[in-house]
């Protein structure tokens, strides 16, 4: 069994608050030869339920003035932590599966996670497709790629919070680590801001750039996108042709 670092005492909705015990405050624990992340926001904890293992996040912690107990003639305050629910073991397989489907109770123990169940947390274990490292724990995080690529993504963030780096770094990856397995597929990337026409993705010996500029009156071949006849002659592309405003 892990460490045992406290009790679930509230649950509200997907809100659940835990009396943490004071003892363990710390950053990273070693017990019986593993590794485990302490009580830190942003990373998980454990909440046994029956034989599931409800993994939560961690979202915050404070000090309840209103409960305190005096030990030694020292006065401690009830410490608790809010925590999210966001997946679960099995005891059949001990792999993580994303979604709220078990919700702690009340009374229910919590426990710190060991460096390998946060591992099959953050990613998958058995693919080489590395986009990098969580900055707590140090653990790669690896995507399937396969499923990735054919699938619809869509990167969200404010300005400034990595999404063009994001996106770089995934096809890098996919253009570095998987060549033969895409060597029949192209890849179209619109880049209106020109972030990627440098030797981003792939060297420039490797992709063909195309800079179009509708305030350019230079009619060199390399400010036109070519269309091949057959492609023009398209019922569908001729409807979007002629229905195309200046914007």
């Amino acid at each position: 069994m892990s460490i045992c670092v406290g009790e679930v005492i509230e649950v509200r909705g997907t809100r659940v608050i835990i009396e943490a015990y004071n003892k363990h405050n710390k950053d990273i624990l070693f017990y019986k030869g593993k590794r485990y992340q302490g009580i830190v926001i942003g990373s998980y904890l454990l909440i046994k339920r029956g034989m599931q293992d409800i993994a939560c996040k961690i979202e915050g912690e404070y000090l309840d003035e209103k409960k305190c107990n005096q030990e030694n003639g020292k006065i401690t305050y009830q410490r608790k932590v809010t925590v999210k629910p966001m997946g679960y073991f099995t005891a059949e397989d001990d792999k993580f599966h994303q979604g709220i489907k078990f919700l702690p109770m009340l009374k229910d123990s919590a426990y710190l996670i060991h460096q390998e169940r946060l591992e099959s947390i953050y990613g998958i274990k058995t693919s080489d497709f590395v986009i990098g490292k969580t900055i707590k724990e140090d653990i790669p995080i690896n995507l399937p790629w396969g499923k990735l690529f054919a699938s619809h993504i869509a990167i969200f963030g404010n300005t400034g919070s990595g999404k063009s780096n994001t996106l770089a770094k995934i096809y890098t990856e996919l253009f570095q680590k998987k060549q033969q397995a895409i060597k029949k597929s192209k890849f179209i990337v619109l880049d209106l801001n020109g972030e990627y026409t440098g030797e981003q993705f792939l060297d420039n010996a490797n992709k063909n750039i195309i800079e179009l500029n509708t305030r350019n009156q230079d009619n060199t071949d390399q400010n036109k996108f070519k269309l091949p006849e057959t492609e023009f002659w398209d019922a569908e592309m001729l409807s979007i042709l002629f229905k195309a405003t200046q914007n």
